[in-house]
């Protein structure tokens, strides 16, 4: 078993599902990269534009809609600014991860059949969700020694991170 059924992925299961979603999904890939490597929520990654995906002074950033017009900074991990040209298609606006045919934005329902999808082509002996990313980017960044401190910031408020560099999706990839 890659992990217990509803807790985080082992590193490498994580790697066999990037992997296999990046051959057969790359809104999957996109939407797991953004959850368990950056640490995005869910919702908050189904939730990007295309023109959300950004750069400050180089690095490769998502701007991410707050409350009262403010936007949340969050710096991309190398492996995810990578990926998510892919899921863009050459598109400048729009949903970053639609669906496959129809064009609109990815919905959780389908994401969640899409990971069961990625997940059985992987192999993988136990169910994959969305919450299960997100319980990995935790596991990760306390495997990799983030302090608490900063797996707060980068969980929640990233407004006022000067330094990005250290931002726990950086440890992650490490």
């Amino acid at each position: 078993s890659a992990a217990a059924p509803d807790g985080a992925l082992e590193p490498t299961a994580l790697i066999w599902l990037l992997d296999t979603a990046e051959v057969i999904d790359a809104p999957i890939l996109g939407l797991s990269l953004l959850v368990a490597v950056n640490g995005l929520g869910v919702g908050e990654a189904l939730s990007l534009d295309v023109e959300h995906v950004a750069s400050t002074d180089g690095l490769p950033v998502v701007r991410l809609p707050r409350r009262w017009g403010q936007r949340s900074v969050v710096p991309l991990a190398a492996a995810t600014a990578a990926a998510l040209p892919q899921c863009t298609a050459g598109r400048s606006e729009g949903p970053l991860l639609r669906v496959l045919d129809a064009g609109e934005r990815l919905s959780p329902v389908e994401a969640a059949q899409r990971f069961t999808a990625v997940a059985a082509a992987v192999g993988l002996d136990r169910q994959v969700t969305p919450a299960a990313l997100e319980q990995t980017f935790v596991s990760l960044a306390l495997s990799a020694g983030v302090p608490i401190s900063a797996l707060t910031h980068a969980l929640g408020d990233v407004d006022g991170r000067a330094e990005h560099s250290r931002h726990a999706a950086f440890a992650i990839c490490n």
